[in-house]
């Protein structure tokens, strides 16, 4: 099958090296194959975890190697030095999957914060992409009142045949007040001072975008608005599934070179 190097402490790649338990080397000038963490980079400098992108890359020159959100500069490294790497991120299967312990996480830290139920709470959700449709779906199985944002008038249709209540986004200011929970999804600064000087006082916000998320976070802080930028969920609520789907994905690309 190859030998496989895994980089990487977080939960889903610890549990990566017992699911390759007989494919693991201990060196990476051994290996095939490198599996790297989501997100690869924080930094733009360093592996997640681990040690400096450019010291790693001069050692796998020729390998295949396996990521998440691969930047557009690392990338360029990596096609400087003959290495071909696949996104997993960009994959829509592994992303689809992932979408379900995102949502089960973001159930958990509600039940965390909150001294009320799920149940008939409005909860707000901004963006109906993968993880939006998920958490929409958990969300009203638990008989919340489910409010869905969307910009194109295709979601806006879909939002409403599917039971939820839709919010135009040229609308969104005049439904906040009113929200229990907030959920953002959408990586752009959605939820500036404007907007959340229409939150309640007692709202929680959760916010799941890609860092730096949509929120303006200083004036929650401001304002004593709980908000939380949740990022990385898959890896700590349900690391071996998470690793599983990463693990089936790989499998196939490396069976496809054998």
């Amino acid at each position: 099958m190859g030998k496989i190097y895994i980089i990487g402490k977080d939960e889903r790649q610890m549990a990566l090296r017992k699911l390759y338990e007989k494919e693991i080397v201990d060196n990476i000038d051994k290996a095939d194959y490198i599996i790297m963490p989501t997100p690869l980079t924080k930094d733009g400098k360093n592996i997640t975890g681990g040690e400096s992108i450019d010291s790693v890359i001069s050692s796998i020159e020729h390998k295949t190697v396996f990521a998440g959100k691969i930047t557009k500069d690392i990338v360029r490294k990596f096609e400087i030095h003959d290495i071909k790497y696949y996104d997993i991120m960009e994959q829509e299967s592994i992303a689809i999957y992932n979408a379900v312990p995102t949502a089960e996480g973001v159930i958990l830290k509600i039940l965390q914060e909150q001294n009320e139920t799920i149940y008939n709470s409005n909860i707000l959700i901004l963006g109906f992409g993968k993880c939006g449709k998920i958490l929409a779906d958990r969300l009203k199985a638990l008989k919340a009142n489910v409010f869905c944002e969307a910009r194109k008038k295709k979601d806006l249709a879909l939002i409403n045949c599917l039971g939820y209540n839709e919010v135009d986004i040229t609308k969104l200011d005049s439904v906040l007040k009113d929200m229990d929970i907030i959920i953002n999804t959408v990586p752009y600064m959605l939820l500036n001072a404007r907007m959340l000087s229409h939150v309640k006082e007692n709202a929680l916000i959760i916010d799941i975008a890609s860092a730096p998320g949509g929120t303006d976070f200083e004036y929650c802080k401001l304002k004593h608005i709980r908000a939380y930028l949740e990022l990385g969920i898959p890896a700590k609520v349900a690391s071996v599934s998470s690793a599983k789907y990463i693990k089936e994905f790989a499998d196939g690309v490396i069976g496809e070179n054998i």
